[in-house]
């Protein structure tokens, strides 16, 4: 993945998908069938390049990586470090995916504990 254009269909699939998912099976949010896709995707794309790094083929760049972790598959991506012990001697790498983490757990937090303002402010009624 190279420019911006295949990142924002990656990340329209991902949404689109969601939304199709929750059509299919409207008991999980939108936002959940969301982040297991990310999660999912993220921890394909670190088994592709882990692969690759075995087998001295051309590599994931860290980038895309670090932009799929933005997007929502920073589960993936740690699931990646852990499982699949990949990049876990690249303290940059750690260090990054840690900041990411750290960012969505604080927004992650921060939605759960004010839903009713948020929910109030788009209209919707609980």
């Amino acid at each position: 993945m190279c420019c911006l254009g295949v990142r924002l269909l990656v990340l329209f699939g991902l949404t689109g998908v969601s939304f199709l998912l929750n059509w299919a099976v409207p008991t999980v949010p939108v936002l959940g069938w969301y982040a297991l896709q990310a999660t999912v995707f993220a921890f394909m794309l670190m088994g592709v390049d882990a692969y690759a790094a075995r087998h001295e083929r051309k590599r994931t760049p860290e980038t895309l990586l670090y932009y799929v972790a933005g997007i929502g598959g920073f589960l993936g991506t740690w699931l990646g470090v852990i499982v699949l012990k990949h990049k876990r001697a690249k303290k940059v790498f750690v260090g990054i995916l840690t900041g990411i983490s750290f960012l969505w757990i604080v927004v992650i937090w921060w939605v759960a504990t004010h839903k009713e303002a948020i929910f109030s402010f788009l209209g919707v009624n609980l």
